[in-house]
């Protein structure tokens, strides 16, 4: 699938190039009739070291990302309160996806929508990072992609957090790039 290009032309011009692709994904439908989808099993291939964490209310986990492919993996249970993922840069917030169980909603920049009808197949938020590109799964059920070309290897900085009520633990991979001709912006 061909993910769309937010830039002016003017910037796209200049690097040279302009588009891309998104992961490679698998479509099925569930048990109740509906529509599942996640990353091909090839992508797991390309994970480095797992590093893990807990997340308690008031004691988000944050990490400084030196390389700008990643994969987050966070279990959602269905008691938590309201999940949050943001990317900063410079202290600046870049990205945020705000997931309100109670509330029944995803919230993701300017996009907002409820969260996918229960039972989920996979009950977690599973989020690529690579460049500017960030592409979240949401229960198996919903997938959301963002462009964001703010983002710089170093400068960027991940904060997952829990609010309301609950606790998380995420799991973290550096990922390798598909080819070593790639580009990236």
């Amino acid at each position: 699938m061909g993910i769309t290009e937010k830039r002016p032309e003017a910037e796209f011009s200049a690097a040279g190039w302009s588009g891309c692709m998104s992961l490679p994904r698998v479509l099925s439908v569930g048990d109740q009739g509906q529509l599942e989808m996640h990353p091909a099993s090839e992508v797991l291939k390309l994970r480095g070291p797992e590093e893990k964490a807990s997340v308690d209310i008031g004691k988000p986990f944050r990490k400084k990302l030196a390389d700008l492919r990643q994969e987050l993996y966070v279990p959602v249970s269905f008691t938590v309160g309201t999940a949050t993922v943001r990317l900063f840069v410079a202290g600046k917030e870049a990205w945020q996806l705000t997931v309100n169980i109670p509330g029944d909603s995803v919230h993701c920049g300017d996009t907002s929508f409820p969260l996918p009808q229960f039972p989920w197949p996979r009950p977690a938020l599973h989020i690529f990072f690579d460049a500017s590109v960030i592409e979240t799964f949401i229960g198996g059920r919903e997938a959301i992609t963002s462009r964001v070309y703010t983002l710089k290897p170093g400068e960027t900085e991940l904060e997952v957090s829990v609010s309301g009520r609950g606790r998380l633990d995420v799991s973290l991979w550096p990922m390798m790039a598909i080819s070593a001709d790639r580009m990236t912006t």
